[in-house]
Formats: structure tokens, sequence, C-alpha cells
């Protein structure tokens, strides 16, 4: 295999294309049979797996940095990232509210059995309750 400053050659990527292309399909395979098991793995620790590994793909390759500069940027990447999913999380609370007052609140169970009693035009068979 060429070192990350090489050129790969075209049979290299296909080859790690083709092995990419197996993990995925195989594990597809596993999260589907653990499904049909009635269990689920949560999407947020699948994601925590792919960002450290990524952490440690990248400091491998750089080589130099000692085990407490990895820690202390994997610290500082995790306060940004969680920072950016508060105000993300904020924002969306923010919007669900607006949206929430526009609609105004839900029609009560009177409400709902007038209309009904119109759309029927004689009240019967409410599916509200006698009315």
């Amino acid at each position: 295999m060429t070192t990350p400053q090489d050129v790969p050659s075209a049979s290299e990527l296909q080859a790690v294309q083709s092995k990419l292309t197996d993990l995925e399909q195989c594990n597809q395979a596993e999260l589907t049979a653990i499904a049909q098991l009635g269990a689920q793995i949560d999407p947020g620790s699948l994601t925590l797996i792919r960002v450290n590994t990524f952490v440690s793909f990248v400091f491998q390759r750089l080589g130099t940095s000692s085990p407490e500069i990895r820690q202390m940027l994997t610290l500082l990447f995790e306060t940004e990232y969680q920072e950016q999913i508060a105000e993300t999380l904020k924002d969306v609370k923010t919007e669900v509210r607006k949206q929430m007052l526009a609609a105004g609140p839900p029609p009560s169970k009177e409400q709902l059995k007038e209309m009904w009693r119109r759309r029927q035009g004689n009240g019967h068979g409410s599916p509200f309750g006698p009315g």
C-alpha cells in the first residue's frame, strides 16, 4: 500500500473501494439481523464511533503528537461539537415553538363535537360521545 503522500494507483483505489463496499454490506446485514432480534443500535453511538475513528485515523498519520495532545484536541473537538449541538437544539426548539404558536391550540372536544354536528347535519353518531 502507498503512503498518504504517494498517489494511489487505480488498482489500489479499486481494492480499497471494494473492501469498503463489502464492509458496508456486511455491517448493514448485521444491523438487519440485530433488528430482527428486536433490538436496535443507537445511531448516536455509531456517530461517536465514526468521530473517534476519524480522530484516531488523523493522529496516527501525523505520528508526532503525544497522547496528552491527542486527548486535549479530542476534548476540545468534543466541546466545540457539544456547543454546536446546543445551539442547533435551541434553534430547533425556537422554530417548533413558532410553528406551534402559528398553528394555535388544538380544538377542544366540544369544538370537535360541534364541527362533527355541522358536518353530519344532525349530530347523531358522533365519534366524540353523546352530544
